[in-house]
């Protein structure tokens, strides 16, 4: 209490001091503006939303007006360029099995990741296990069956 008496014999008020920054760049209309279209297009990165509202800041400013306002935006994702082999081999795959029925399908997993985890959680230390896969590995059903089982195991699991 004493220091808000002190300010007030001080300075004559006990209103918040200047602290140190910059002005903001952008107006109240501008934040509006930048509101509305982050809730039209949700799926539009910082980047795109400051140059079609035509603000002059940068999408760091954006992003951060957009947690003003307890939005987000969204970070393109970052994807490998494929070559002209691996779309090759994609179209005879496909070509390959375009009338295989559906439960073929149902024991093929689709991946481009190195690795991939599955939702368990080991029983005896509570840390997430993962599965390493070479890329473009094709592997059998029963390949697949008998990872998971031992992936499953090894999380404190049965089959």
């Amino acid at each position: 209490m004493q220091l808000w008496v002190n300010r007030f014999q001080a300075e004559g008020h006990v209103l918040t001091r200047p602290r140190p920054g910059g002005p903001r760049v952008t107006t109240a209309e501008e934040d509006e503006r930048l509101r509305q279209a982050a809730r039209r297009r949700p799926l539009d990165n910082a980047i795109k939303l400051t140059r079609d509202v035509c603000l002059r800041c940068s999408p760091v400013t954006t992003r951060r007006r957009l947690r003003e306002a307890a939005l987000k935006c969204f970070i393109p994702a970052v994807k490998e360029t494929l070559t002209e082999a691996q779309r090759q081999s994609r179209l005879r795959f496909s070509q390959a099995c375009v009338n295989i029925g559906l439960a073929f399908w149902r024991s093929v997993i689709f991946t481009n990741e190195t690795t991939f985890s599955l939702v368990a959680k080991a029983a005896n230390a509570g840390e997430e296990k993962t599965i390493d896969l070479k890329r473009n590995t094709l592997m059998k059903e029963q390949e697949v069956a008998e990872l998971v089982s031992r992936f499953m195991a090894g999380c404190g699991g049965g089959e």
